[in-house]
C-alpha cells in the first residue's frame, strides 16, 4: 500500500489514513490522478479526444440508410432524394378490352377508383349525382308503350341526380310533371356537365327544348295530328346519348334491362295502341 510523508512530523504514513499515528495531526485526503489514456484513443500524430470521452447525445431520429444501387438513377443523371416522398398511386394498366382496335386510340379514358390517394377519380360505378344512363332503345320502347308517361319518369330520375350533385333546393316531382316547362333547364345542365368533362354534345338546348314543348302540346290537336305527341321522346334521344357518353367515362354501361314491370307495361301499352288503331279504322256511328 502506498505511503506518504506526514506534513507535521515527516513520518511515513499510509495514504488512506486520516490522522497521523505518530503525532496525531490530521492528514489531507490524497487526490488520485486519471491514468494515461491508452494508445488506441487516436492515430499517431493526431490529438486524442478527452479521456474518458464525453458521452455524445443520442440523435432524436436515426439517419437514413445508404440508398441502394438501383436508386442512384442512370449514369450521369441526378438521383432522386432517398427515401422518396410518398406520392399518389399510379394507375394500373387498362385491360385489353379497353384499348380499342389495334392501332386506334381508346374511345374513352380508362376509369379507376382511387379514394384516399389525393383526389377522387371517376369510378366504374353508378355514383350519386350522375345523370341516369339509359339505353336508347329502352327509352324509345318504354315511351311508346306508356304513351309518353315514361318521359315523366325519365325527367324525374335526372332531376333527382341534379339535386344530389348540386344540393339545390328543388322538387323533382313537380319539375317532372311540368317537364315541357323545365326541359330547357335540364338540357342546359346536361350540356354544361358534358363540356366540363370535355365532351361535345353537338346539340342545342334551346332547339331541343322548343321541339319537346311543341311535340308534347300536339296531343290537343285533332286526329291524326295528335299522334305526333307519341314521338315527343325524339328530342330526348340526343340528350340521353350525351348522358351515356359521360357514363362511359366512368365505365358504366347504359341500363338496357327490362324487368317484370317493364314487360307488363309494354304489353298493356301495346294492347292499348292496337285497340286505338282498330278504333280509328272503324266507321263513325
Amino acid at each position: 500500500m502506498p505511503q506518504v510523508p506526514c506534513w507535521s512530523c515527516s513520518q511515513a504514513v499510509y495514504d488512506i489514513a486520516s490522522v497521523c499515528p505518530h503525532c496525531g495531526a490530521p492528514l489531507k485526503p490524497a487526490v488520485r490522478e486519471n491514468p494515461a489514456p491508452p494508445q488506441a484513443m487516436g492515430p499517431a500524430g493526431a490529438s486524442a479526444p478527452p479521456y474518458p470521452p464525453r458521452q455524445q447525445p443520442v440523435p432524436e431520429y436515426p439517419a437514413y440508410p445508404a440508398p441502394p444501387q438501383q436508386w442512384t438513377g442512370p449514369a450521369g443523371a441526378a438521383a432522386t432524394p432517398y427515401p422518396p416522398q410518398p406520392t399518389l398511386r399510379e394507375y394500373p394498366a387498362p385491360p385489353p378490352q379497353w384499348a380499342g382496335a389495334a392501332g386506334a386510340a381508346a374511345a374513352a379514358p380508362y376509369p379507376y377508383a382511387q379514394y384516399g390517394y389525393g383526389y377522387p377519380a371517376e369510378t366504374p360505378v353508378e355514383m350519386a349525382g350522375e345523370f341516369h344512363p339509359l339505353a336508347i332503345h329502352k327509352l324509345v320502347v318504354m315511351s311508346l308503350c306508356t304513351l309518353g308517361l315514361y318521359e315523366v319518369y325519365w325527367f324525374y330520375r335526372n332531376w333527382r341526380r341534379v339535386r344530389e350533385r348540386t344540393g339545390e333546393s328543388m322538387m323533382p316531382f313537380w319539375r317532372s310533371l311540368f317537364a315541357p316547362l323545365w326541359a330547357y333547364t335540364l338540357f342546359e345542365d346536361v350540356d354544361d356537365e358534358a363540356l366540363r368533362r370535355q365532351i361535345q354534345s353537338g346539340w342545342s338546348s334551346v332547339m331541343l327544348a322548343v321541339a319537346f314543348f311543341l311535340m308534347s302540346a300536339t296531343w290537343r290537336l285533332p286526329e291524326p295530328f295528335s299522334l305526333i305527341s307519341l314521338f315527343s321522346f325524339l328530342p330526348l334521344i340526343p340528350v340521353q346519348n350525351t348522358i351515356n357518353q359521360m357514363a362511359a367515362r366512368r365505365g358504366v354501361q347504359p341500363n338496357a334491362q327490362f324487368g317484370v314491370w317493364h314487360i307488363a307495361v309494354m304489353l298493356l301499352g301495346a294492347l292499348f295502341l292496337v285497340l286505338a288503331a282498330i278504333g280509328s279504322l272503324l266507321p263513325a256511328a
